[in-house]
């Protein structure tokens, strides 16, 4: 794809963004076909609203969701930031063969990738990192994050996505919900509410935003089934039915009288009455389950007093556990008083648009549990504030330090969980799809377990596998092809410029794809493009809780770094990436400094910063809105791997349907 076809595309989407950045940014109006109205400035969601027809284009917003939802801002920075770069890329490659323009961004996307993990390291901590205030302060050798301190961050933040008249409404509900579940500690209540929000809020359109609170217990999706008492009791969880199955899967039950069918129910009613006295012999009011419970259970519940919230995703079943630390238990008869967890109460939400329940948790591994309820007058406004205030806890997770490998490997369980409860509830409807047939059957004097859906649902998930993998598998082809094509050019490229300038080709054989100067292969670094958490991003690790004052002073500051490290930079590719990087971080102030009448136009800022920094530095944080530097961090390499990965593009192919091993006739491949 031609440079200047990117360059193209990333200024139309900058043109949108440009309208709505920073604090004075204004709001775009979009009219769907349905009629329906959205009015925002939040960058994410404006870009998700577009209809984008250009492959680039739908590239370019799906690397600024990815990385979104990792940082939870910087959509609007992400697009101005890559446009600039695209057009200093496009004035270093300059004019030439096509030929030799494919050479060249394969070689600047190599030296993108050594800036990444070379440059960005010393600068970061060696010239950035003593100029920076920090955010954290320190109690009995803990880092603890006071609410003042997350407050002027969350200022700034909701500045730049909402109305004015909302952000110091929403920025004491978000710090005084942080510090509820955290039990007045924001710290501990963070990567809970920055990874589980979904289960710890509920919207409720119809009620002016000064209607937003926070509620005492976690929030269920479900209501009561069953409800007999709203007091303090003991909580149980269950992932399995209390009424014994007749027979397994798989298996045929025989009937050898009329009177086999009445016997064997009787005697599953009485496996579930034993399981139910047993329930109240351990002091257990409320039974959370995940699949449906008969209505002889609730019956049975019903004499023993025993209140039941059924149908619970998993979702709410692992946010129980992660909150509680208590799973859920499949054999109710072996239960222990240590499977429970000790409840102040449990009671119909007071909010919402349907029936929902709060329970009071009273035991939460040092977090107490709470919910928040977000309200605004429209449907669509209220989901702006709800995702303005997830983004917020994941900002606001940048300022912790830097969690440990124990912590890591927790985390991707507890997602594994998640994942296995997703397959555990596809698998319950199929069960109970294959538990209505045999219904069938018993009415008729036989029971008989139909495993055809289970086996047909097996089927269906294994062909969804192979298809993935297949297209999976051909566009890694794709592009390894690209890359060996882009090689072999590379290097005819580079012995055609040695015979003709020799001594003009040092910069691009010392910038030579796949070879280490002695004819012999490597790999460089950099090599892969995959999106991982945030702080693996880079190899480069700030010391926690750094912040710097808004209004472009990161962006001064890493491109006066940058310019100086690319005049000593020895490597040709690394020096071009240098230069690339600090003309295009220039882009974010000048953008927030635009009218000159004010006496804040760009060229004034830069030059108070330039003479600043030589006579005393970069003024203290003493008050204001605040920046998180991780996250500067993150939304500037996030950046770069979008532009490596724009670069590698050789070309783009047109194909109806998913990929696949099928070779593709002429009429289905178009440039």
């Amino acid at each position: 794809m031609e440079i200047e076809k990117l360059v193209q595309t990333a200024e139309s989407l900058e043109n949108i963004m440009v309208r709505c950045f920073g604090p004075d940014g204004r709001q775009v109006l979009f009219v769907r076909d349905t009629g329906d109205i959205l009015i925002t400035k939040d960058g994410c969601r404006i870009l998700e609203s577009l209809l984008l027809e250009h492959p680039a284009a739908r590239l370019m917003v799906q690397c600024v969701s990815a990385h979104c939802s990792l940082a939870g801002d910087g959509a609007k920075s992400f697009i101005l930031l890559l446009a600039a770069m695209l057009r200093a890329s496009r004035a270093e490659i300059g004019d030439g063969l096509p030929a030799y323009h494919g050479a060249r961004r394969l070689w600047l996307a190599r030296g993108l990738a050594k800036l990444v993990q070379e440059v960005l390291e010393p600068v970061l901590k060696r010239h950035l990192a003593p100029r920076c205030g920090s955010a954290l302060c320190l109690s009995s050798g803990h880092p603890l994050l006071p609410r003042e301190q997350a407050a002027r961050v969350l200022a700034a933040y909701f500045g730049g996505k909402l109305s004015p008249s909302h952000t110091p409404f929403l920025t004491q509900l978000a710090c005084d919900f942080l510090q509820r579940l955290g039990d007045g500690e924001m710290e501990p209540a963070l990567n809970l509410a920055a990874d589980c929000f979904p289960g710890l809020h509920v919207t409720v359109p119809g009620l002016p935003v000064g209607s937003s609170r926070v509620l005492e217990g976690l929030l269920l999706s479900r209501g009561f089934s069953l409800l007999c008492g709203q007091g303090e009791t003991r909580v149980l969880v269950v992932d399995d039915s209390l009424l014994p199955p007749l027979t397994e899967t798989g298996y045929t039950l025989q009937l050898e009288s009329p009177a086999g069918l009445a016997e064997a129910r009787d005697w599953a009613r009485a496996r579930a009455e034993e399981a139910l006295a047993h329930l109240q012999a351990l002091g257990v009011g409320l039974l959370l389950s995940g699949p449906r419970q008969p209505a002889c259970v609730l019956e049975l519940a019903r004499r023993q007093g025993l209140s039941v919230v059924d149908c619970l995703p998993d979702e709410d079943l692992c946010l129980v556990r992660r909150l509680t630390g208590v799973g859920p238990l499949s054999r109710v008869a072996e239960a222990r008083p240590a499977d429970t967890v000790p409840a102040g109460f449990a009671r119909p939400a007071p909010l919402g648009t349907h029936e929902q329940v709060l329970v009071g948790f009273l035991s939460c591994c040092g977090l107490r549990a709470h919910s928040l309820a977000v309200c605004a007058p429209a449907p669509g406004l209220a989901m702006q504030h709800r995702d303005a205030i997830h983004g917020a806890f994941k900002l606001l997770r940048f300022l912790l330090p830097r969690p440990g490998r124990h912590d890591r490997e927790r985390k991707k369980l507890w997602m594994g969980d998640l994942e296995k409860g997703s397959e555990r509830q596809g698998t319950r409807g199929l069960e109970r799809e294959s538990g209505k047939q045999g219904a069938g059957n018993l009415a008729k004097g036989g029971v008989r377990q139909e495993t055809g859906n289970l086996e047909r649902g097996s089927e269906r998930q294994e062909t969804g596998d192979l298809e993935r993998e297949s297209e999976i598998q051909g566009i890694e082809d794709l592009k390894i092809g690209s890359e060996i094509r882009g090689t072999r050019d590379f290097g005819q490229e580079c012995e055609k410029q040695e015979m003709r300038e020799p001594g003009k080709a040092g910069d691009l054989t010392e910038g030579r794809l796949g070879t280490d100067g002695k004819g012999g292969k490597h790999q460089q670094p950099g090599d892969q493009l995959a999106w991982r958490e945030p702080w693996e991003l880079s190899e480069c690790e700030l010391p926690a809780g750094r912040v710097l004052p808004p209004g472009g002073t990161f962006e001064f500051l890493m491109s006066h770094f940058l310019q100086r490290e690319a005049e000593s930079q020895q490597q040709p590719d690394v020096r071009a990436a240098c230069r690339i990087v600090a003309d295009a971080l220039l882009n974010i102030p000048r953008h927030l400094h635009p009218r000159a009448d004010r006496g804040r136009d760009f060229l004034q800022a830069h030059t108070n910063f330039a003479a600043s920094l030589r006579e005393q530095g970069v003024p203290a944080v003493v008050d204001g809105p605040l920046e998180v530097v991780a996250a500067k961090q993150c939304l500037l390499v996030s950046v770069i791997r979008c532009l490596r990965s724009l670069l590698a593009i050789d070309r783009v192919i047109a194909v109806r349907g998913k990929l696949g091993n099928k070779p593709l006739t002429g009429s289905e491949v178009s440039e």
